[in-house]
């Protein structure tokens, strides 16, 4: 008998991994980085996002998104150096991102997500919006984080004239191919 039970167990539990859909970003996924400095605002462009999303129906059982440091640009070299010496991007070249569990029923939820930041990791709320055009799903939304949180020192100019500020926002948009 417990052979049994524990036999339709996995079966079961087979089954609902096998309906998740391993579904990779879109090239044309975006995402930012803003902030502030003593000067003006700015914000870093990411080049190359990387991830797949597994989605079983209206609820993503799963996310994972790498962003590879060196892949963050501002526009500026003099800038992006202090970036990358800043997110420690020789010991740590990625930043990555996971979440679980994620409901998008009502077409938005919030979630929490594991951020992990020059090799320091701080579980995060997220909220995240779905929206369906064609054969394209967006997943937009974005995160409030500080830098500090993370231990890493916000990046100065000008032997420390220029100061970024602390807080940071993550601004996201990915798109995956609906099936």
């Amino acid at each position: 008998m417990k052979s049994l039970l524990l036999v339709f167990a996995l079966v079961l539990t087979a089954t609902s991994y096998l309906q998740a859909q391993a579904l990779p970003f879109a090239a044309t996924s975006k995402m930012f980085v803003d902030g502030t400095s003593t000067v003006h605002d700015w914000t870093v462009n990411v080049e190359r996002v990387t991830g797949t999303l597994f989605q079983n129906g209206s609820k993503v059982d799963s996310v994972r998104i790498t962003v590879p440091v060196s892949s963050m640009k501002s526009g500026k070299s003099g800038m992006d150096d202090k970036v990358y010496e800043a997110l420690k991007s020789s010991r740590f070249p990625n930043i990555t991102i996971h979440a679980r569990n994620i409901d998008l029923s009502s077409g938005s939820a919030v979630t929490q997500a594991s951020v992990t930041i020059a090799g320091t990791t701080k579980v995060v709320p997220v909220t995240v919006k779905r929206v369906v055009a064609g054969n394209v799903a967006s997943y937009t939304g974005s995160v409030n984080l500080k830098m500090t949180d993370f231990r890493v020192a916000p990046p100065t100019a000008m032997l420390g004239a220029i100061k970024a500020g602390d807080a940071i926002t993550l601004r996201f948009d990915l798109k995956t191919n609906v099936l």
